[in-house]
């Protein structure tokens, strides 16, 4: 028996700062838009060993620092729109990650690495909860660009992909200190004997995702979401259920440019573009199209208040005779004075949405569209970062699936932040939404990763609840999500153009939309477990023992 007595001088603090600078690089470089996931399933590692012998205060900050470096390497283009929201959230979701090392660090060295998987996803869940929630450079994230690794969604949420990924890095590092302190021989043999249990953990997740893809006809979904020639009954896809029909959809893309689309003179203009575009992809499809999707504020007015606004969207959806589904603002009189929404409407036979049927945006950037916690904060609210001013949406009505629509199915909408939060997405499932659309306005972060990492977001949700997912950003990525979570007809950003396609509305209930956030509760409940009965003593040194 060895025993490797673990103090803060074991590692120097420059050995430290290396260790925290290479695990943020490598979370950094395995988010979208790089290709690189496997990345993420080493990337906690040097993290691990960086934290070895920190405690208290120290262990916060070195939380808190790689808090810092991660979102600022990953979320950089928040800068793009608000430089202060930016600095905010760093020093946020800094506190936060200085948090978790701290409790980390509480657990005993010698069973760290068991719990680490149950702490960071039980934290990533903490993190998404109430108005300042933000999940954002999930380990889940990372995995989006292999559809086989995501396919656990559908079961757990994306929660079992990031504790997936975690205990991965946990195998890895525990793998590394038995080749440290144990001396064990670099040979062929003793490395796959060492790394075998994370290597195993790996192909186990990945060969299910495979085989439920190839189960489920996925390597088909292109074929059955581009337009073309009618389908027959036999070119129904193999999982939609006998009687199905497509929604034929074209979404919009503007590309305007956020000074130009708020500029008061320029109201015409916006209309005239999402028109001609509008009319363009008609025309293009043979008229087969039963729904237009505009992205979020295409209209910059209060659509249910401005009368010359809406008799435009009426009079282009008479002309098309195509329901039109559209970003707007929305002012609505309750309790006693008028509140303001960033919401979505849907236009048809001359019939505009309105009341509960307009659909309010329930979670808004924090200090970017509204002040969270009001009650605490409200003395922020007048603070110039942003909007600021907009109420929170209550409830999700569904837009479509009513007589004025019979051609579209029930959707469930999401708009800009909120596909980020799969808790938003499960009351629209349970209350019938087929089909999920998110309309977003990616423009404010220009050329950066922001977009596609808000792209790749969209493709979790659809595989959680396996529902096709429409998603329409005014600069890109326009694009259709199938149920699988692949991406079809992806737009380039800042072109105007649209996406004309197929997409397979649902009505069946995935594990995950009947029970909900069932595995971080678990992994709460664990850490805790771990907290309290695996704690470092107060005083002394922390011992790891190894056999």
């Amino acid at each position: 028996m060895s025993a490797y007595a673990v103090t803060d001088r074991d590692i120097e603090p420059l050995s430290r700062f290396r260790y925290l600078l290479a695990s943020a690089v490598l979370v950094t470089i395995a988010q979208p838009p790089f290709p690189t996931g496997w990345l993420a399933y080493i990337a906690l590692v040097p993290f691990l060993i960086g934290i070895e012998g920190l405690r208290g205060r120290r262990a916060f900050g070195y939380g808190l620092s790689w808090g810092i470096l991660v979102n600022a390497l990953g979320l950089y283009w928040l800068a793009a729109n608000h430089v202060g929201s930016f600095l905010g959230a760093l020093v946020y979701l800094g506190v936060v990650d200085g948090l978790f090392t701290w409790l980390l660090c509480r657990i005993r060295q010698e069973r760290r690495a068991w719990f680490f998987p149950f702490v960071w996803t039980g934290f990533l869940y903490l993190k998404s909860l109430g108005e300042m929630g933000c999940p954002w450079l999930s380990l889940s994230l990372t995995q989006t660009y292999t559809p086989a690794a995501i396919q656990l969604a559908a079961i757990s949420g994306a929660w079992g992909l990031d504790l997936w990924v975690a205990a991965i890095n946990s195998l890895v590092y525990s793998g590394l200190r038995r080749l440290s302190k144990d001396k064990v021989e670099i040979k062929p043999f003793s490395i796959a004997k060492v790394f075998g249990p994370a290597a195993g953990l790996a192909l186990i997740v990945l060969l299910y995702g495979r085989i439920v893809l190839i189960a489920g006809g996925a390597d088909e979904s292109e074929r059955f979401t581009r337009l073309g020639g009618e389908l027959t009954v036999a070119e129904i896809p193999p999982w939609i259920e006998e009687g199905g029909r497509p929604l034929r959809v074209a979404a919009i893309q503007g590309s305007v440019r956020p000074d130009v689309k708020l500029a008061p003179q320029m109201l015409q203009y916006n209309f005239y573009l999402y028109g001609r575009l509008t009319r363009a992809a008609i025309a293009e499809t043979g008229g087969n199209i039963d729904l237009i999707v505009w992205p979020e504020t295409a209209v910059v007015q209060y659509l249910n208040r401005s009368w010359r606004s809406r008799q435009s969207v009426q009079d282009l959806q008479k002309e098309i005779r195509v329901p039109i589904m559209t970003g707007a603002f929305a002012a609505i009189h309750k309790d006693g004075r008028f509140k303001h929404y960033n919401a979505a409407f849907m236009v048809s036979n001359r019939y505009l949405s309105s009341g509960s049927e307009i659909y309010a945006k329930r979670l808004l950037v924090p200090f970017g569209e509204r002040v969270p916690y009001q009650k605490v904060l409200g003395f922020m609210a007048g603070w110039s970062m942003g909007w600021s001013d907009f109420s929170m949406g209550e409830g999700a009505p569904l837009l479509g699936g009513t007589p004025r629509t019979p051609d579209v199915p029930p959707i469930g909408l999401l708009i800009c932040y909120e596909s980020v939060f799969s808790r938003l997405v499960r009351p629209e499932v349970v209350d019938g939404a087929r089909v999920l659309a998110v309309i977003t306005n990616d423009a404010w972060f220009g050329r950066t990763t922001g977009p596609y990492q808000h792209t790749k977001a969209a493709t979790l949700r659809a595989v959680e609840f396996r529902r096709p997912v429409i998603r329409v950003a005014n600069s890109g990525v326009t694009a259709l999500i199938d149920r699988w979570g692949r991406i079809h007809m992806a737009t380039p950003l800042y072109t105007k153009c649209a996406v004309a396609g197929r997409v397979w509305p649902e009505s069946g209930m995935t594990f995950f939309a009947r029970t909900g956030d069932w595995l971080p509760v678990i992994t709460l409940l664990v850490a805790v477990v771990g907290l309290f009965l695996f704690m470092e003593p107060k005083k002394g040194r922390a011992v790891l023992k190894t056999e």
